[in-house]
């Protein structure tokens, strides 16, 4: 049986392949022609961006090449957040075409036009701060850092601002298309809407005064492998 398996998933992969090729290229022509073409074009950017920092990360995790060294993961200055932002908002942007595609309430080129390059700015200072070696997130450790922790969460307000208003779309004025298509692209837009204001609790939760605790102080040891001087959070300048 296993032998049948391996004889049979070449030929199995290749067919499928041409089969999916014509399409995913057939689709993509179609979306440069579309209003939502400026998600298309840093969602190309974003996804070379985490190719070129996943494959350096791993290159130098094994120590062939120490162009990301130190090669860590996990942490406020890790290269995780690159790698992650980078290709999270490749598949939000996916989604986002076939959202504001599916409905007549809002501007699709406007919508498209704000979140494409408000996510552009926000994704850029994460992997600028990475490349620096200082936190993107909760960092206003100096002026700079501050302006440009600011400057990433205006990135994230004006990304939501499209998400949100292209699935009231899907709710309130949506197109003729398949039900089960419609009822997906509002349970996601749903969640989405779910994950905005959970990360507003979050942020909020993260400026407010308050002392660390010695649950928080292991968690960070242990996110962090043990490296001292690493803590979650820095608020207002202070590590907490």
């Amino acid at each position: 049986m296993v032998l049948g398996i391996v004889t049979v998933l070449p030929s199995l992969t290749w067919w499928w392949l041409r089969r999916f090729t014509p399409r995913v290229a057939r689709s993509i022509r179609d979306w440069w022609r579309e209003p939502e073409w400026p998600l298309l074009v840093v969602g190309c950017v974003l996804l070379t961006s985490f190719l070129a920092h996943w494959l350096g990360y791993v290159l130098a995790k094994h120590q062939v090449v120490a162009v990301l060294s130190p090669a860590e993961w996990e942490g406020r200055t890790g290269w995780r957040k690159p790698i992650v932002f980078a290709i999270s908002n490749v598949m939000i942007f996916v989604s986002l075409r076939q959202t504001l595609r599916s409905q007549q309430l809002v501007s699709r080129s406007i919508l498209s036009h704000v979140a494409a390059w408000a996510t552009a700015v926000e994704v850029g200072i994460i992997t600028l701060q990475a490349w620096r070696g200082v936190p993107s997130h909760f960092n206003v450790a100096t002026s700079e850092d501050a302006v440009l922790y600011i400057v990433k969460l205006a990135g994230a307000v004006l990304l939501s601002v499209p998400c949100i208003l292209s699935t009231t779309g899907c709710i309130l004025k949506p197109l003729s298309i398949p039900p089960a298509k419609l009822a997906a692209l509002r349970h996601g837009g749903a969640m989405l809407g779910v994950a905005i204001l959970w990360g507003v609790v979050q942020v909020c939760y993260g400026h407010a005064r308050r002392s660390s605790s010695k649950e928080e102080d292991d968690l960070c040891l242990k996110v962090t492998a043990g490296a001292q001087r690493s803590p979650c959070y820095e608020i207002y300048g202070a590590n907490i």
